[in-house]
């Protein structure tokens, strides 16, 4: 498994839009061209040139062609894999400030979110009592508890991508906090590398999230794993493990 993440540059030039969008493969071209707003063809044009550079550092060949579940979950078509990774699969997500994918030979599900989105409605509309009584604990403290709402949200979105499932479904069928339950703030910072394990539709999905400045990651496999989001340069060369 890889996970790599970018943040989205603030100066944005024509000649990072020039080198980025010559890279792309003519399908996530015609997303980045389908965007109605400038902002959203920035952001999707650096999500899918972060999602082909993190398929090229996996071993899988340019160019790329997709193709798409009854849901609407993209998966690379065949000819794109070597005989070194038979079964590559893919995850992309991304919001106002970065992009993220995630890269294994299972099924995953990954899902970025900024801080600052706690949602009274949402909460009780989407999460369990178990959840509901997690996020209450911090109701003195409202930092931390959309902390915390943004671990949980992210958990049921990457849970979701993971299985190919609806959101709805999975937001009705699944607690996701987890040993969140029992942790403290300094708990969620300094060790969220912690792997909860949650049973769904008879398997067993691993979920872990991470604080990357004020946006919160999660990732969902079918594998138990220890790898963290690995910060991938503009060049698509180089990257940095995050701590």
């Amino acid at each position: 498994m890889q996970i790599y993440y970018r943040f989205y540059d603030d100066q944005r030039t024509e000649q990072q839009w020039k080198n980025t969008y010559q890279r792309l493969s003519e399908q996530r071209r015609r997303k980045v061209d389908g965007m109605t707003t400038e902002d959203g063809r920035w952001q999707q044009l650096l999500a899918s040139g972060l999602l082909e550079d993190a398929l090229e550092a996996y071993g899988c060949e340019r160019p790329y062609t997709y193709q798409y579940s009854q849901r609407g979950k993209p998966s690379l078509q065949t000819e794109h894999v070597s005989h070194r990774l038979p079964d590559a699969q893919f995850s992309l997500s991304h919001c106002k400030k970065m992009a993220a994918c995630a890269v294994d030979a299972d099924v995953i599900g990954v899902d970025v979110e900024m801080r600052g989105r706690y949602r009274e409605a949402v909460v009780r509309r989407f999460f369990s009592q178990r959840e509901q009584q997690c996020l209450q604990e911090w109701e003195k403290d409202p930092v931390q508890q959309d902390a915390l709402f943004t671990i949980l949200w992210t958990r049921k979105e990457a849970l979701a991508k993971c299985l190919d499932l609806p959101l709805e479904q999975v937001c009705a069928q699944v607690d996701v906090s987890g040993t969140l339950r029992s942790r403290t703030e300094q708990c969620w910072a300094d060790d969220m590398t912690q792997t909860d394990e949650i049973a769904l539709r008879q398997n067993s999905v691993y979920v872990r999230s991470f604080f990357l400045q004020d946006v919160v990651l999660s990732v969902a496999s079918l594998r138990e794993s220890t790898v963290v989001p690995q910060e991938m340069w503009w060049n698509g060369a180089d990257s940095i493990d995050f701590h």
